[in-house]
């Protein structure tokens, strides 16, 4: 027979043959359907599907015989697998090339033989699939064609084989990773998922996860968050790498490191994604900590008060810190990483770093200085700027070197001064002031200056070896020597009163003040004290005196309080009649000229209770004791009332006002709205004083975050810039043109001074004929909606019956006058005693009580009131005083007063509280009545401070 030749790709062949890892596995079921199929095919007795190895062919399948292998030299499939098409034997006995084989002339016996090559998908012929009889055969050309088919499918049954294997492992493999993988379709379903995919869910298993996405089991953001990801692979086609936090159903929250990448088919269509999550919390964890701990290193290494320098085994350098470049600023250029140390001490020395070396010194200087820096304490030397340094140099475990350069300019210096101050101490000692006195632990005076010999009356030799105590009054000497005993004991340094106050005694037995301050020091293993004595008499004369002086400064300030408060109550009281009346007058029928005298008499009026206020107001504020409120205000609402209040201001000028208010403002905020409506008036009031014509314009406008700039701007005559420097100064007026406007030159100081209290600051702009700007800042918080506004006072409430009581009889008779016009029954007493047997003898619905009347006053009446019990104790007693300080009003709600109303009384404020407090006045019941007491006639800047 002759042997079949090899393969060219033998090699490769076989490789491909054991890569299957099928020979000599069991029978398969699938191969055996294809032996039996390639017998009926050709009605043949014999049929297997045969495997060609190196030195046999060996059966995976067959039909008709027993054995399961035969030697390769004896195969017919040898020769079969040496071409691409089918191999026929019709006649076995006919070929020489098998006439003679074994398996011809003995069992099986041979004679027809039909085999076609199995092709892998990469062009290996591994075997063939066979049909065999033994008698000779022609086979017809669809046979040939059927059994090159099944030899197809046996090529792709391998590859299919071998695909599961390697699926079953990569399985396996994959169900053991601890890293979370996945599959997801396009719409991001899961379509398989490994086990610790479902752990990390809190699914049993994977096949729970089928089907489902992420919004199953995260959060909404974060599901979202991972299907934006999934569909941007999907979009780009290309892998992505993120790290992800997810919550997982515990509450827990992990770090994960995902990698996203497409599946494609076999025609590369995207067909969904592939997902590998691995857990870095621990990792991501670990790397927060070392690049803390490594920025720790490096601001502690930048901090470093100490120059720092790291050289390698080699005494390279390595790094170096911030301070090395400030001790060394010549040379940075020479500071490279990698350079020798001896090298870089050269280069330093070139470039003049050290003060006295040059490069011919710099070598025998290095030497000695590297010797000093490994020394336990160092060495010195002093650089180019004057600066002293010591080096200090220390080996690695690893070999390297760290060198320290320490600043000690200031020891040095520190070691001079020392030099210098010793040859100056004794100097000093000699010619100082206050006696000196050293003495022993025994208490033994040891040293004394000159002073000491002066301060005391005795000469040095009298006291030097006896007890301290010769210098002290016999009432201290027992003490001293206690504390001295304690503090030998404990150490204690208060036991021998350190910096203390007490008394001397001169030679002459004179006792006198005296301020000593001790020291402790250590002498040749002794303990010495030295004590400075300083005689102060004249000190605690002048002390006496400025006492004396500050008591009388005191009465002073309290006796201006007193006379403001006087002069409040004096002026405010007789205003009241004047201006009372002149409102009751201009409500009468008067002709024009008449009209106009009584409009002149209420503004008079008005201006002197400006003048007035502005002077307590400036008083209050040169005192320190005018109080700045903060609570919730309606800025837009203080800004329209300003707009009638300038109305009023310009009611008889051709000048024109507006208001721009900037709509980011908040429309309530936190503040002082009395004191802010205050400083806006002054300014307004300002500008239409000095603006024939024109405009006048306010602006509210954001200045920076909680900040409000205000501004008032008018077309007035401006103001020269040499002027400009005293506006703000108290009782300053520019110019004597301006003085036809009158005024106190108070109004711009205490919008200054109010300004800044409130934390703000103000300012102005202006030139001479171009009008001027005054501004100023205010820090105002945005705040809550602000409480609304009271409701105007009702015209039309039920008549009253009302007791009024005061000693002045203009005030009674207004006050009559205004109740009566509104149609009020009025009873009217003069002083405190005649209210209380009036409310005795009748409780009335109101009562309007002044409270500076002789006999007993307004605060004593209401106490006598509220004590009578039934009606007396819950009728509504408003005061009606010139008393407006806060004490006042804090006085009048003590003694059990409802409400305060301040002369000179405003008729419609009058009304106000009378709508306010009168409808409750019929039964209501005492506890009704709110505790707060509130000033409706003058503006609580004047209630809240004592401006009467």
């Amino acid at each position: 027979m002759m042997p079949p030749p090899l393969p060219p790709d033998e090699s490769a062949r076989l490789e491909a043959l054991h890569r299957l890892d099928i020979l000599d596995t069991a029978p398969e079921p699938v191969f055996d359907r294809i032996a039996r199929l390639a017998a009926s095919l050709f009605a043949a007795p014999i049929a297997f599907v045969s495997l060609v190895d190196a030195e046999r062919q060996w059966f995976k399948a067959r039909c008709g015989i027993d054995t399961t292998e035969t030697p390769r030299e004896h195969a017919f499939c040898a020769h079969a697998i040496l071409a691409s098409a089918a191999l026929v034997v019709e006649d076995a006995h006919e070929d020489p090339r098998f006439a003679d084989s074994p398996l011809v002339t003995d069992t099986p016996r041979i004679r027809f033989y039909a085999g076609a090559p199995i092709v892998t998908s990469d062009g290996f012929r591994l075997g063939a699939v066979c049909a065999i009889d033994t008698v000779p055969r022609s086979p017809t050309a669809e046979q040939i064609r059927g059994l090159e088919d099944l030899a197809a499918i046996v090529a792709t049954q391998l590859e299919l084989r071998r695909t599961a294997q390697e699926h079953t492992i990569y399985r396996a493999m994959v169900e053991a990773m601890p890293d979370q993988v996945y599959a997801k379709d396009p719409d991001s379903r899961f379509i398989a998922a490994n086990l610790a995919t479902a752990a990390f869910m809190g699914v049993a298993s994977a096949k729970d996860l089928v089907g489902r996405s992420d919004t199953d089991f995260h959060p909404p953001e974060l599901a979202e968050a991972y299907r934006r990801h999934e569909q941007a692979v999907l979009a780009r086609g290309e892998a992505i790498v993120v790290e992800e936090i997810v919550r997982r159903r515990d509450g827990s929250t992990r770090w994960l490191c995902s990698l996203k990448a497409p599946i494609r088919d076999e025609r590369g269509r995207i067909v969904g994604l592939v997902g590998h999550n691995r857990d870095i919390t621990a990792e991501k964890r670990l790397r927060e900590e070392l690049a803390a701990t490594r920025q720790h290193l490096q601001d502690a290494l930048e901090n470093m008060a100490d120059g720092l320098v790291l050289y390698d085994q080699d005494e390279r350098i390595v790094l170096w810190n911030r301070k090395v470049e400030e001790l060394f600023p010549r040379s940075l250029e020479e500071r490279v990483a990698g350079r020798p140390i001896h090298e870089l001490a050269r280069a330093m020395a070139l470039r003049g770093e050290y003060k006295g070396i040059g490069a011919l010194d710099a070598e025998c200087w290095f030497a000695e200085q590297y010797a000093g820096f490994l020394s336990p304490e160092g060495s010195a030397f002093e650089t180019a700027s004057g600066i002293w340094l010591q080096g200090i140099a220390r080996r690695t475990s690893s070999g390297g070197l760290v060198v320290v350069y320490r600043d000690i300019t200031r020891l040095k210096h520190a070691e001079a001064a020392a030099q210098a101050n010793a040859a100056r101490l004794g100097a000093i000692l000699d010619t100082v002031l206050d006696g000196i006195v050293t003495i022993d632990e025994q208490g033994t005076i040891e040293a004394v200056n000159p002073a000491a010999e002066r301060l005391f009356g005795y000469a040095a030799e009298e006291m030097i070896g006896r007890s301290i105590t010769m210098l002290m009054p016999e009432t201290h000497r027992l003490a001293h020597g206690d504390r001295i005993a304690r503090y030998l004991v404990t150490g204690e340094r208060r036991a021998i009163r350190i910096g203390c106050e007490g008394e001397g005694r001169r030679k002459d037995g004179a006792v006198f003040p005296v301020e000593l301050t001790v020291g402790e020091t250590r002498l040749h293993g002794r303990r010495l004290l030295t004590g400075v004595v300083r005689d102060v008499t004249e000190r605690k004369e002048r002390e006496r005196e400025l006492a004396a002086a500050r008591v009388a400064a005191e009465a002073a300030a309290e006796a201006k309080a007193r006379f403001l408060a006087q002069m409040s109550h004096e002026i405010r009281t007789p205003m009241t009649a004047v201006l009372g009346f002149a409102e009751l007058l201009r409500a009468s029928v008067l002709d024009p000229e008449q009209k106009a005298q009584v409009e002149i008499i209420l503004k008079t009026g008005r201006d002197l209770l400006a003048i007035l206020n502005d002077v307590l107001d400036f008083s209050k504020l040169e005192a320190g004791k005018l109080e700045i409120a903060h609570e919730s205000f309606r800025l837009d609402r203080l800004l329209q009332e300003l707009v009638s209040v300038a109305s009023v201001l310009l009611a008889d000028k051709p000048v024109g006002f507006e208001l721009l208010a900037d709509p980011s403002l908040p429309s309530a905020v936190t503040g002082d709205p009395i004191r802010l409506k205050q400083v806006l008036t002054n300014l307004l009031g300002n500008a239409a004083k000095f603006t024939e014509k024109g405009w006048i314009r306010l602006q509210a406008m954001p200045a920076s975050d909680r900040v409000v700039r205000f501004a008032v701007t008018d077309t007035g005559p401006g103001i020269a810039p040499e002027q400009r420097g005293k506006l703000f100064e108290s009782f300053s007026q520019l110019d004597t043109t301006r003085g036809r406007h009158g005024g106190t030159g108070l109004g711009l100081a205490i919008s200054k001074q109010l300004v800044e209290r409130m934390g703000g600051r103000i300012g102005a702009e202006s030139a001479s004929g171009q009008g001027s700007t005054f501004w100023f800042e205010l820090p105002l918080s945005p705040a809550a909606e602000a409480p609304s506004p009271s409701p105007p006072a009702e015209v039309g409430m039920r008549p009253l019956s009302v007791l009024v009581a005061d000693d002045v009889f203009t005030n009674r008779e207004l006050l009559k006058a205004l109740l009566q016009r509104d149609g009020h029954r009025v009873r009217l007493v003069v002083n405190g005693a005649e209210a209380v047997t009036a409310v005795r003898d009748e409780v009335p619905d109101l009562v309007l009580m002044d409270v500076s009347m002789p006999e007993m006053d307004g605060l004593e009446a209401t106490r006598r009131i509220r004590s009578l019990g039934g009606a007396a104790e819950s009728v509504p007693i408003v005061a009606i005083t010139a008393h407006a300080f806060a004490a006042d009003v804090e006085a009048c709600r003590n003694a059990g007063m409802n409400d305060h109303l301040a002369k000179p009384i405003d008729p419609q404020k009058l009304r106000e509280v009378l709508a306010r407090i009168g409808p409750r006045s019929a039964g209501a019941s005492r506890d009704a009545v709110p505790p707060e007491l509130t000033d409706v006639t003058v503006a609580r800047q004047h209630a809240a401070g004592g401006t009467g």
